[in-house]
């Protein structure tokens, strides 16, 4: 039975694991700009049934998008994870 080569560069697992959370803030950040822009046009600046229609497909959007952030931020939970019990299983041998 042939074994798997298993390898892991810890260095460029870190660096993906703070670019996701990194990207992850920034969408935050831009989650939070634009609704709170289309929060201020809804109602004032923007007054009609196509202007409801347009808030209900956004906050179906918005959530979505609050979704995939949720995501990616589990999933560099997940790989930072991987990567510690890979550092800590490669100082056992």
């Amino acid at each position: 039975m042939n074994m798997a080569t298993l390898h892991m560069d810890v260095e460029l697992t870190q660096k993906l694991v703070n670019d996701i959370r990194g990207n992850c803030e920034e969408f935050q950040r831009l989650y939070v700009n634009l609704s709170n822009h289309v929060s201020e046009i809804i109602g004032t600046a923007w007054i009609s049934p196509a202007a409801n229609e347009f808030l209900s497909d956004f906050e179906l959007t918005s959530m979505q998008f609050r979704t995939t952030i949720d995501r990616l931020e589990e999933l560099s939970l997940r790989l930072a994870d991987e990567t510690q019990n890979w550092m800590e299983t490669s100082q056992l041998s």
